[in-house]
């Protein structure tokens, strides 16, 4: 089923999503690559979360702690492992239903590390930076901080994908596809 559904994402996904992916069935392969896909369950779940949380340095290649939020992304991962395998009906049903019943591990309750908040950037250091810049990268700065847009959101921005709005003046973007939307 692993490799099954594998083949089947490097369709469907992109190379970052793919290594996920591939780290995540590696796991699944150390501890149950020899127990039938129908066989896993709610208690082999929580245990593959409970050897993120804890990571092994001795496992080859180590693996080391994982936060608390990547835990549960690839908890889902799983899940939509088993969902697809279903799907093809590789698994009785029951198997991915009852992966569903794993609550997302809590902050603070379970032991996974918390990933530390990102923080603004020191206006200090921008100051002594924003100078340096070349002008098509200062100006880029200058439009994040402007938008609070994500790093990956302004560098493939064209002024073609820019609406004027005839009213206020101002310039509206609004994108094809975004991650709030499905």
């Amino acid at each position: 089923m692993l490799n099954r559904f594998y083949k089947w994402a490097e369709q469907f996904h992109d190379q970052g999503e793919q290594r996920f992916y591939g780290v995540l069935i590696r796991l699944v392969r150390q501890f149950y690559g020899h127990t039938s896909a129908a066989e896993f369950g709610p208690r082999k779940l929580r245990f593959l979360r409970y050897q993120m949380v804890r990571g092994d340095e001795n496992a080859k290649p180590p693996r080391r702690p994982r936060s608390r939020k990547y835990i549960n992304s690839q908890v889902q991962r799983i899940r939509r492992m088993f969902k697809w395998a279903a799907s093809q009906e590789l698994v009785p049903v029951g198997v991915c239903r009852s992966l569903r019943i794993i609550e997302s591990l809590r902050r603070g309750r379970s032991g996974a590390r918390e990933n530390a908040k990102v923080g603004l950037v020191e206006q200090r250091l921008l100051d002594v930076t924003l100078p340096r810049l070349s002008r098509p990268v200062k100006a880029l700065v200058d439009l994040w901080i402007l938008t609070g847009a994500r790093p990956n959101e302004l560098p493939g921005l064209r002024g073609c994908d820019l609406e004027m709005d005839n009213e206020t003046g101002i310039r509206l973007y609004r994108p094809g596809k975004h991650w709030t939307i499905c």
